[in-house]
Parts: structure tokens; C-alpha cells; sequence
């Protein structure tokens, strides 16, 4: 992907990524999952004061309107108890994630259509082109197997990898996305 999502989420704004999820959670109502990042982005504002790149204060150190590098105060209010991790899993939680989040667009009618999720995909926000967009991954990865391995992912990650209706009806039938 073009960038990392810590460098996206400086570019962007924490505090416009949190408005984002007040709003999600007003629109979903009982059905919505709060991402795992919140506590994270209110701990940088509310208690850090890093706000991201517009205020020269995120994730990353900031000099002449570039990130430099990752800013060294992570490790004081983050720690990480991990020493490794499984890289391969990690890459397939990510796209995953947006894959998941495709499709529930998809169900309810706010992507109309697989061309515009595939291509809003890549252009918008720069899913890897090179896997044809959001539900083209999962044609390639095989329904059946997709739902399979995000039954797994939501067993020991949480709701964020629930499976659509939409996704197990096409599992079921061995259908793609088209």
C-alpha cells in the first residue's frame, strides 16, 4: 500500500479519523464495532497531544513537512510485550479488514456495484492494485476459504472479521464476486 496506516492516520487527522467513528457509531447504532485504534487515538490527543502532520505532532517526527521517522515517545505510552510477529498474518488482517468492510458497503447498498468496489478500492485509498481491488481478493482467495479463514480471524481478533451475509451466501453457492 502507498503508505502505512500510522502515516495515513497522521496525514488525515486523528481527530478527523475519531469524528469518522462518532459517526459510525451514530449511524450503526447497535450494530457498530468500535475499531481497536480508538483508545489509541484518543490516548495521542487527549493525553499526548499529538495530533498528526497539520500539527507537526503524530506518529511521526515532523520536519519540513515531511515524516522523518517514527516519533520515540510510542515506546513510553505503548508498550509491547511482543518481541515477534507473524508478518504474514498481519499483512492478511489488514486487507482482510477492508475487504470485510467492502462487502458490508456492498450488502447495504452503499457500493453499487463489484467495478466500483474494486476500482474505489484501488484509487481511493490505495489498496494493493496489483490484487485487482477489494473483491476481486476474495475471488482469488476462493470464497469458501476466505470465510473460512475470517471465522478464525474474528474466533481470536473479535467482530471486525464477522462475515457478511452477503460473503456466506456467496461461499456457500462457491460463487464470486462478478
Amino acid at each position: 500500500m502507498p503508505k502505512g496506516a500510522l502515516a495515513f492516520a497522521d496525514d488525515l487527522s486523528m481527530k478527523m479519523i475519531l469524528k469518522y467513528e462518532n459517526q459510525a457509531a451514530i449511524n450503526y447504532g447497535s450494530k457498530y464495532i468500535q475499531h481497536p485504534a480508538v483508545h489509541v487515538l484518543h490516548k495521542m490527543i487527549d493525553k499526548i497531544g499529538r495530533q498528526g502532520k497539520a500539527q507537526k505532532a503524530g506518529f511521526y517526527v515532523y520536519k519540513n513537512g515531511q515524516n522523518r521517522r517514527l516519533w520515540d515517545g510510542l515506546k513510553d505510552h505503548f508498550q509491547c510485550s511482543k518481541k515477534d510477529y507473524n508478518r504474514e498474518e498481519i499483512i492478511e488482517r489488514f486487507m482482510f479488514a477492508q475487504v470485510i468492510e467492502a462487502v458490508w458497503c456492498l450488502q447495504e447498498k452503499i457500493i453499487r456495484s463489484v467495478p466500483e468496489a474494486n476500482l474505489g478500492s484501488i484509487y481511493g485509498w490505495g489498496f494493493p492494485s496489483f490484487k485487482g481491488g477489494v473483491l476481486q481478493y476474495i475471488n482469488d482467495y476462493g470464497s469458501a476459504a476466505f470465510v473460512e479463514r475470517c471465522t478464525k480471524f474474528e474466533k481470536a481478533h473479535g467482530p471486525r472479521f464477522k462475515v457478511p451475509n452477503l460473503l456466506k451466501e456467496k461461499a456457500e453457492e462457491g460463487g464470486t464476486f462478478q
